[in-house]
């Protein structure tokens, strides 16, 4: 058997987080790792389950912002190893990690966060709404990124209706319309901003001048149930027109329970009088 020269850590530096995450690296994999008598605590090195020791040197570094130590600590929470497996508490350490741009997190990250284990969960949706927005472990996606972000809102994450908000907004200020009923749903349900109808109304009336489908379907709503407006059926079922002649499946349904008879002559009104359709 190959003799290993002591491994000697003066108890001044042990609780440093560099040297937890070395004990942790040293415990994981099973070195000759010995204790001395002057040691504070010698029974931390002759333990017999060194992954417990391991998770808990990894732990105590990760804490104090450690990054490796905060992707080990991820893993092992993971995994099981020396701790129940608990996936949350894995989420939140890759991300931890990410954020210090930790590129193995970051892919760990993507891919629990996408699992079946934890999709279901609203912070999990949160995390990979955060992925796509920031490219952690695949490519930008912004819109999956308003997706996983609104899943996520839906059940009451607070965080994902700040992102929500910022993301929207930044997206409207740099003239991205398609962004802009995203803008208009953070002031009709108050995420990430105060609740407030008449913004929201606005908002989507803004998207309707350029001609967004969705924003036209949006303030045809408006219309219809009042919100931040007074009901207009007349306006609603011309606006659901417009959006429904670009297919959009949710006007068309809108449509047929409004205008069954399909009438024209709405439509031409409402354009001419917005300058949203041709006067002809």
């Amino acid at each position: 058997m190959v003799h290993r020269r002591p491994v000697i850590i003066s108890p001044i530096y042990l609780n440093s987080p560099a040297t937890q995450y070395w004990v942790g690296c040293y415990n994981d994999s099973f070195w000759d790792v010995y204790s001395e008598d002057n040691f504070a605590d010698p029974s931390y090195f002759v333990s017999i389950d060194r992954r417990a020791k391991a998770f808990s040197a990894f732990k105590q570094s990760a804490e104090s912002g450690f990054v490796s130590s905060q992707f080990n600590l991820g893993l092992y929470y993971e995994n099981g190893i020396g701790t129940e497996v608990n996936l949350e508490q894995a989420l939140y350490w890759y991300s931890k990690a990410s954020d210090h741009g930790h590129p193995e997190s970051q892919r760990r990250l993507f891919v629990l966060s996408s699992t079946n284990a934890v999709s279901n969960s609203a912070e999990a949706q949160f995390l990979l709404g955060r992925c796509f927005e920031e490219g952690f472990g695949t490519s930008v996606d912004i819109k999956a990124a308003l997706h996983r972000y609104r899943n996520a809102s839906s059940h009451g994450h607070a965080q994902a209706k700040i992102a929500i908000f910022k993301l929207v907004a930044r997206a409207a200020q740099d003239g991205a319309t398609t962004r802009v009923p995203y803008l208009g749903w953070c002031y009709e349900h108050g995420a990430g901003v105060q609740k407030d109808g008449q913004e929201a109304f606005w908002v989507y009336k803004c998207g309707a001048e350029e001609e967004d489908v969705e924003s036209l379907f949006q303030l045809a709503r408006c219309y219809e149930k009042g919100i931040g407006t007074t009901i207009h059926r007349e306006r609603a079922i011309g606006f659901y027109q417009k959006a429904a002649s670009h297919k959009h499946e949710q006007a068309t349904q809108a449509l047929k329970r409004l205008d069954p008879t399909g009438s024209r002559r709405t439509m031409r009104k409402l354009g001419t009088m917005l300058n949203l359709l041709p006067s002809k």
